[in-house]
């Protein structure tokens, strides 16, 4: 997740360096099938096709290390672990997690709400409906009781 939304200017050469690099992309060795999409201008997609070769903790080691350089060398900046991005009066919001509470208690966050589903592990999970969810179907569904 990308902690702003990216014009379609600026998406152009993410995705133009984070191709290069699934071009060379390996695992164990052999080649990695991989590719890319950013969404909404602020998710990056990044899959593999694991059909012929089995993602290692080595090649995905390596996209994180080289998605690190690419981002900085951009000068963007990636959102880790401790926000979650809601969907508000049809615009994405960065709400950090310990702000989540509060707003749904105001009750402008509530069980309805949509949310993103970073947690996908399958390109059929994204694209069956998992990806923008309510939160009372989310990981974060706990935090509304």
């Amino acid at each position: 997740m990308l902690a702003e939304e990216l014009t379609p200017i600026a998406i152009e050469p993410l995705k133009v360096k984070l191709r290069e690099f699934l071009d060379s992309w390996k695992a164990h060795g052999q080649p990695m099938h991989g590719d890319c999409e950013i969404i909404e201008g602020r998710f990056l997609l990044i899959v593999a096709n694991e059909q012929e070769v089995r993602a290692s903790g080595c090649s995905i080691d390596s996209l994180n290390r080289e998605l690190d350089k690419i981002i900085a060398e951009l000068g963007l900046t990636l959102l880790r672990h401790s926000s979650v991005l809601v969907r508000l009066a049809g615009k994405i919001t960065v709400v950090p997690l310990l702000e989540l509470d509060q707003l749904i208690q105001a009750g402008t966050v509530s069980g309805d709400t949509p949310v993103f589903n970073t947690l996908l592990r399958t390109l059929g999970a994204f694209r069956d409906g998992s990806w923008e969810i309510p939160l009372s179907k989310s990981p974060f569904a706990n935090r509304l009781s």
